[in-house]
């Protein structure tokens, strides 16, 4: 049994590592001052993923360290609060800054009362419903996360975006993970774990939680080594087209065209076709055709000719 632990631990480890150094590889690699923040902050959160792991691993490996940790802390250590205090800020952080939002002072206050919550929830003879209470705020606030990063999805102007996309993703990951850790804490804190003092047997691994942890980082991965190459290699295609003249970007706003539909529109005046706009900016041809539909609208046209014609008369306007 404990190899099987020492073998789940290393692989844990591993995932966890190998995120963890993706994220601050790129912090400092980037001049994009925003990225750059996201992506440490993700460093940082996954550097917690694994100092977390190793202080169940040792409960597990080592049967002193358990009966020490769990009798001392009463299997609920200060330094749980410092991981949850962590891993909850960046979430929240997270999740506002790519929905282009900033934390609010209430959701400090969240963030204040879990804190002071587990601290004053150890005060009290350890038992079932004593260390149940104690870690219940952390799930309850997964929960809230899910409803606030479908919120601040739905906020976002471009529905095409990767900050969308994510969110989305992040959201639903919130939801079924805020339960499923909360249904196995009750279970097991109720019926497997034993508080007596005497003969204490505490599982302190929630493997909901590991199965959480590990999506989490799957989802990072494929941001770090797909999403992200991709939208770097958009952004360079892009960077001559941009640069082309200033009258086409005076062009978008006059129409206030998002920054998506000034991307489609800028291919629009280059002749090209639904398909290779979509290939060039990595989008479905559907997507691409919704983006011209809103295009129209605002510029109160029915066919692609009269861009041509609306772009030449603004040019010559404003020349």
């Amino acid at each position: 049994m404990a190899i099987i632990s020492y073998l789940y631990n290393t692989l844990l480890l591993m995932i966890y590592s190998v995120t963890m150094a993706l994220a601050f590889n790129d912090t400092y690699k980037l001049k994009d001052i925003r990225k750059r923040q996201i992506f440490f902050v993700l460093g940082v959160y996954f550097l917690f993923f694994i100092f977390d792991n190793l202080i169940v691993s040792l409960t597990e490996i080592f049967k002193t360290f358990a009966v020490v940790y769990n009798s001392d802390f009463k299997g609920m250590p200060f330094v749980k609060i410092l991981i949850y205090t962590v891993n909850n800020f960046c979430q929240l952080w997270l999740v506002t800054r790519l929905g282009n939002k900033k934390i609010k002072l209430h959701q400090y206050g969240i963030l204040l009362g879990i804190i002071a919550w587990m601290g004053i929830i150890p005060l009290f003879n350890s038992r079932a419903l004593t260390v149940y209470l104690y870690y219940l705020p952390n799930q309850l606030f997964l929960i809230y996360l899910a409803a606030l990063t479908r919120y601040q999805e739905k906020g976002l102007a471009d529905k095409t975006s990767l900050s969308s996309k994510y969110l989305k993703w992040m959201a639903r990951i919130f939801l079924i993970f805020g339960f499923t850790i909360l249904l196995e804490d009750s279970y097991v804190i109720f019926n497997v774990d034993n508080y007596q003092f005497l003969n204490m047997d505490i599982q302190n691994r929630n493997f909901s939680e590991d199965i959480f942890k590990i999506i989490t980082c799957l989802l990072a991965d494929r941001y770090f080594l797909l999403d992200y190459p991709k939208q770097k290699k958009t952004k360079a295609q892009m960077a001559p087209a941009s640069s082309i003249s200033q009258i086409e970007q005076a062009f978008f706003s006059y129409y206030h065209l998002t920054q998506r539909e000034c991307e489609i529109c800028q291919h629009l005046l280059e002749h090209k076709n639904n398909q290779e706009i979509a290939d060039c900016l990595f989008l479905s041809v559907g997507t691409v055709k919704a983006h011209i539909h809103n295009i129209y609208r605002k510029m109160a046209i029915h066919q692609r000719e009269q861009i041509y014609t609306l772009f030449g008369t603004f040019r010559d306007d404003n020349v």
